[in-house]
């Protein structure tokens, strides 16, 4: 997928992350009409137009020249600033889902492909948890299609592959911000007890590029290896990548994972308690279908 790269790229990079928080804060703001024809019309209009501009939109490009801001004029100058006014920036939940169509257009104005498709994931991680049970599964899985197919968790990995985000950059509540919303967004696109007949819906345990955006966001990071190894013992979303994954025949991605989570001595003792414990690694499974499309299928 497309990669962020500088200067313009930094500034899409930076844009992306906003709008995802936002997109979390917007979730937050739903959970009163979670799952009612309410919410589905609040967000028809936004989640049609991205859609349709992720369809348009050619695979990969990591952004253009110029400036970009995916938040509004308000929030322009502050994105393209480093220090504490965009840190104000990235936590300030300022998107209406009315501008989520905005939010795509110039991410595809800018050439990125694999920047919409990570607005894409962040509007399927809203939908799965607000979404009516009687559509979740087609708006998801439209979502989820598009994300996949301009391969949006693969730009969300190599977010952290840029200046001042990698893991060997010095640490600053920017990148820390960062790492929040990228393991917030993973851990709501996991399959994972929801409510009713969305229960079964997400990316499964084992899947590499989850588990690759996972292990970019904690290297090298005390604070968020801390993080995951807390929702591990509280049984929350991300403890799935370990409990319930069933990793294929490429053994890579589970010591990749681990490896990333030895960040210091304390997440160590975790990964290695965990190994110790492992009496098999990988499975072999059968051919899946796409997202979601099993569960369709046994729905009739």
């Amino acid at each position: 997928g497309g990669r962020p790269v500088a200067s313009s790229g930094r500034a899409l990079s930076l844009a992306v992350l906003g709008t995802l928080a936002a997109m979390q804060a917007e979730q937050l703001a739903c959970e009163a009409v979670s799952r009612t024809p309410d919410a589905a019309a609040r967000h028809r209009k936004a989640t049609e137009k991205l859609l349709a501009m992720c369809a348009a939109a050619a695979p990969g490009g990591g952004g253009g020249s110029g400036s970009l801001s995916l938040l509004g004029p308000a929030a322009s100058g502050a994105l393209l600033l480093p220090g504490p006014q965009a840190v104000t920036a990235l936590t300030a939940p300022t998107l209406p889902a009315t501008s989520v169509p905005a939010a795509a257009a110039a991410a595809a104005s800018h050439g990125g492909g694999g920047a919409l498709g990570a607005l894409a994931l962040g509007w399927c991680g809203v939908q799965l948890e607000v979404a009516p049970e009687a559509s979740v599964g087609a708006v998801a899985g439209e979502l989820a299609s598009q994300a996949t197919r301009l391969d949006g968790l693969g730009w969300c990995s190599s977010l952290f592959e840029g200046d001042g985000f990698r893991a060997e950059d010095p640490p600053d509540e920017l990148s820390s911000l960062a790492r929040e919303i990228l393991l917030d967004l993973a851990s709501a696109l996991i399959e994972q007890p929801r409510d009713v007949d969305a229960a079964a819906l997400g990316w499964p345990a084992h899947s590499p590029e989850l588990a690759r955006l996972v292990a970019a966001a904690v290297r090298g990071r005390h604070a968020a290896c801390g993080r995951f190894w807390e929702d591990v013992a509280e049984g929350r979303p991300l403890a799935a990548l370990l409990r319930s994954a069933r990793y294929p025949l490429d053994a890579t991605t589970l010591p990749s994972l681990l490896g990333s989570l030895c960040s210091d001595a304390r997440s160590a003792c975790h990964a290695w308690d965990y190994a110790h414990a492992l009496g098999r690694a990988t499975h072999s499974l059968p051919q899946q279908p796409s997202l979601f499309e099993a569960r369709a299928s046994a729905d009739g």
